[in-house]
């Protein structure tokens, strides 16, 4: 299937992460929750492409940045959990599709 399946908002407070929130976890209960049903929705869908777009990387008043390298990755190092990685494959077919289609 082609075109959006699926447009969520997704607050993610660190504490989420088990081994970032300890105790504190159960403060954000109702957000793991979401998340969760969140995550199998998207499973579900198995969509061949998921644009993330975020407030954590750079911003500009009149252009949108997007990440055009191989892999996106990263830790919670910030949070005290070095072991929490994440690496994933960016569509690097989908953001050549955009950059030609914005010109």
């Amino acid at each position: 299937m082609s075109g959006i399946q699926l447009v969520a908002l997704a607050p993610h407070p660190p504490i989420i992460i088990a081994s970032v929130g300890r105790g504190d976890r159960e403060k954000v209960a109702r957000t793991v929750t979401a998340m969760e049903e969140l995550s199998r929705e998207i499973a579900a869908l198995d969509p061949d492409t998921i644009v993330l777009i975020s407030p954590h990387g750079p911003i500009f008043q009149d252009a949108a940045a997007i990440f055009d390298g191989e892999t996106l990755e990263g830790d919670l190092s910030n949070f005290g959990a070095p072991g929490e990685k994440v690496k994933v494959q960016v569509d690097t077919e989908f953001i050549d599709h955009l950059k030609e289609k914005a010109r």
